[in-house]
């Protein structure tokens, strides 16, 4: 696909989302640039051509007809093998992470890209959370400048590397007691996904995982109906994309909603939240 189709195919789904070129623009690039790349007079670089996409609901182009750089073709072969590494469950990709930092200066998406790969093996040395905290604010702060200071967004249209680091963000909220703070984030990104607005790659994978935060952190509150509903939606979303690990949670949750509410089933949905438990987790 050359950049002309590129731009072409852009511009004819922003206006049929009835979107203007700042809120396509956001935070990505100047809607100077959006406007080129529209009239097919400029070529985006390999993220910004996926993130713009993604933000659309668009499966992002082959990269091909001079769209990689030469830097940003040896970077995406650098992102493939730490990939294979991660599904392996290898956490010995430092020398990886410094040959991406080595292909060049980075851009704001290619040092997101970078960041959450980092975050995955810092974890598994057992870094602080609040060292985790700090990279992933740091990283969104990069391209996500109209947010609150708890870092809600405040435009409609997110990138998929964005989506990521906001999962990551409330999540480490929650766990250094920052809770209303991730509630409010994990609620947000519960009503983005339900708009459907995002590419369903990314919803297949990001949102069951978001709703099971969304019921378990409810019960937390002692809110058994949110929880009740957010469970429900996200059996729906682990049937369609055969996500197990957010519905054995999900499935907990159930249980302790009905628990709250003291339902007649609330015992068998605990024998069977156990049952599942065990099973996933033995």
């Amino acid at each position: 696909m050359d950049n002309c189709i590129l731009g072409e195919l852009i511009r004819t789904y922003r206006e049929q989302a009835g979107l203007t070129k700042e809120e396509v623009a956001g935070d990505f690039c100047s809607v100077s640039t959006l406007t080129r790349i529209e009239n097919g007079e400029e070529i985006p670089g390999r993220l910004l051509a996926e993130e713009l996409c993604t933000s659309l609901g668009l499966v992002a182009p082959n990269t091909n007809g001079g769209l990689l750089s030469r830097e940003e073709a040896e970077r995406s072969v650098i992102e493939w093998r730490i990939k294979r590494k991660i599904e392996r469950k290898e956490f010995d990709y430092e020398d990886l992470l410094e040959e991406y930092r080595e292909c060049g200066e980075t851009n704001s998406f290619e040092r997101q890209i970078h960041d959450l790969y980092l975050s995955l093996l810092l974890r598994h040395k057992g870094t602080d959370d609040s060292e985790l905290f700090s990279l992933y604010t740091e990283s969104i702060s990069l391209t996500l400048f109209s947010r609150t200071e708890a870092f809600l967004p405040k435009r409609n249209l997110l990138s998929k590397t964005e989506l990521l680091l906001l999962r990551q963000i409330a999540v480490m909220q929650h766990r250094m007691g920052r809770k209303d703070d991730a509630i409010a984030i994990i609620d947000y990104l519960d009503r983005y996904y339900e708009r459907g607005i995002c590419l369903e790659s990314v919803i297949s994978i990001e949102y069951p995982k978001v709703l099971r935060f969304v019921a378990e952190w409810k019960i937390e509150k002692g809110d058994a109906d949110s929880a009740l509903d957010a469970a429900e939606r996200g059996f729906v979303q682990c049937a369609k994309f055969g996500s197990l690990y957010p519905f054995v949670h999900l499935v907990k949750a159930r249980a302790d909603g009905l628990a709250i509410k003291k339902s007649a089933s609330a015992d068998r949905e605990r024998a069977f939240a156990d049952f599942m438990w065990s099973q996933v987790y033995r």
